[in-house]
């Protein structure tokens, strides 16, 4: 007798599988911003030979200072999610807010995982002095308080130093200052 022989086969087409990841580089590009400036967060994976691992999932987070940005233009975004593209990379955009102070972004793939930090700094846009008492008598003391702004009307980075002096006209010469830096 004769009998039949059926044979099949198939076959995918189709990407090969990302190779594994071995080494995480994180960076913000500039790694300083002002209120309401912007930093570019890029993460690249590569392998333990060097080449690109792709299409290969990334979550970004604002993992401390929170408060002074987000990670998308609506407010309070903390973490996002990328895919990396063929060249190993993906990356996110940090939004600074109105506050000066420093955030910690961390990248997370896999067992990998890098930190990043940003300082958000903002320049003086007003200065408000209030004195507790103006009308002085010879000898005696009082306490001059600067109230320094940035332009969205918020206070100026820690660390920014006022410089006080003092101008007086006509004969008598004016009192001196304990500090002319603050």
């Amino acid at each position: 007798t004769v009998g039949t022989l059926n044979n099949s086969a198939s076959l995918t087409i189709g990407s090969p599988p990302p190779p594994t990841a071995a080494t995480m580089n994180l960076s913000a590009t500039p790694a300083q911003v002002v209120i309401l400036g912007q930093s570019t967060i890029s993460v690249s994976l590569l392998s333990n030979t060097g080449a690109p691992v792709f299409n290969t999932p990334v979550t970004i987070s604002i993992t401390s200072g929170a408060t002074y940005g987000s990670l998308s233009t609506s407010p309070s975004v903390t973490t996002v999610n990328a895919t990396t593209d063929l060249s190993g990379n993906a990356s996110a955009t940090f939004y600074a807010g109105v506050s000066s102070g420093v955030v910690s972004i961390t990248a997370t793939s896999g067992s990998l995982s890098k930190n990043v930090s940003i300082v958000i700094t903002s320049d003086p846009a007003s200065i408000a002095l209030t004195i507790t008492d103006a009308a002085l008598l010879n000898g005696e003391k009082t306490t001059i308080t600067a109230l320094v702004l940035n332009a969205a009307n918020q206070p100026v980075s820690i660390g920014t130093t006022v410089t006080f002096t003092m101008t007086y006209s006509g004969t008598l010469a004016p009192g001196t200052l304990s500090s002319t830096t603050a």
